[in-house]
């Protein structure tokens, strides 16, 4: 069974790829994808395209007559259909991903794309189902509508990650959903534009066969400044300035929760991996950050970790509005304008890191 299913992968896995590669449909959304030109429509119809290919790669190598007793048996199952399954996932969630950081660019949205989790329980049910079965042949099914929903779904949980992320971190996404025509009551009754945080869970949910389009809208563009609660334009400077003053008069206000929340929405970093990393050895870029914040007062520390924050909305205005920075930017050549984005995104995230490492030795000296 082992050697059986290690060729079955290899050759389901030869085909699915062949089949992206050929298919002039996924090569055409791809290319749209990659352009910044797409929306989640577009990443919808992509993500069925890759679906698809690979139910059909399932259905080209697997039956009962290449299967010991005409049965798939767990082991084989686990090992074939999980990591086609993962592949598919990563092909689809970065393509989403994609779409939705040229979107956020598009609305002035200087917040990194989120991406969405593997469902490991959906997988699994796919598992279970197929290897429960006394004969392969009766349950093939599950291998062709299942996949391509598994597919589509990832698109869903790409913008209901986006949706929720950006809603907490101050802004007002919307999620469209659209009811193909002559759908089901169902999807009747879930068709419209919802703002968050009103946002029904069973909208991002789709039924088998179901070809309903789930879309991302940014919303006002207005954010809220989380301190204050007073809501402002993306490209206006008082928040920035506001947030230097954040907790240098007062150590009493000063709320770390609060700097993670900012920094969040514009960075994605796993703090307590930070700090690991940098308490480590002389080879993490950060590690001095870490030496000099260990021996900093309290009011030195918070000084710090409110200048780098700043600086993280400024650089995050930066990328949004370029050229309230550089007079003549849109004279500047294409690479230019590319790699000054790409200089000051590096920046925001360096300032990001170095002010997470701070706030969890503010957090381990001083507590929450």
């Amino acid at each position: 069974m082992e050697d059986i299913a290690t060729g079955l992968l290899l050759r389901i896995r030869s085909s699915f790829q062949k089949r992206m590669e050929e298919s002039k449909e996924i090569q055409a959304l791809y290319q749209k994808i990659q352009s910044g030109g797409a929306t989640y429509a577009d990443a919808e119809d992509y993500a069925y395209q890759i679906g698809q290919a690979l139910s059909q790669a399932f259905g080209e190598n697997l039956g009962s007559a290449v299967l010991p007793d005409g049965r798939m048996y767990y082991n084989i199952a686990d090992r074939i259909l999980r990591p086609l399954l993962e592949e598919d996932h990563s092909i689809v969630s970065k393509a989403a991903q994609m779409v939705q950081q040229a979107l956020n660019q598009q609305a002035g949205i200087g917040i990194t794309a989120q991406t969405a989790a593997v469902n490991l329980d959906r997988i699994q049910g796919i598992v279970d189902k197929v290897s429960n079965a006394e004969v392969f042949d009766d349950v093939a099914w599950v291998l062709d509508e299942p996949v391509k929903n598994f597919s589509m779904n990832v698109v869903d949980e790409t913008i209901r990650k986006n949706v929720n992320f950006q809603g907490r971190s101050g802004l007002r996404p919307k999620v469209i959903r659209k009811a193909e025509r002559k759908c089901c009551s169902w999807c009747s009754n879930l068709a419209g534009e919802y703002e968050y945080p009103d946002v029904p869970e069973d909208v991002y949910r789709r039924h088998e066969n179901c070809r309903c389009n789930v879309e991302y809208d940014p919303g006002s563009g207005r954010r809220q400044n989380v301190h204050t609660k007073k809501w402002t334009t993306d490209g206006q400077r008082d928040m920035i300035e506001e947030r230097k003053q954040i907790g240098l008069a007062n150590t009493d206000i000063f709320r770390p929760k609060n700097f993670h929340s900012t920094i969040g929405a514009y960075v994605n970093l796993n703090p307590s991996e930070l700090l690991e990393g940098a308490k480590a050895g002389k080879r993490h870029s950060h590690a001095g950050v870490y030496r000099d914040a260990v021996t900093k007062s309290k009011k030195q520390l918070q000084k710090s970790i409110v200048s780098r924050t700043a600086q993280v909305e400024r650089h995050a205005d930066k990328i949004r509005n370029p050229e309230n920075y550089v007079p003549d930017w849109r004279e500047k050549s294409i690479a230019y304008r590319g790699g000054l984005i790409r200089k000051w995104e590096k920046d925001m995230r360096r300032n990001a890191e170095q002010a997470e490492i701070e706030l969890a030795v503010f957090e381990e000296m001083y507590g929450l």
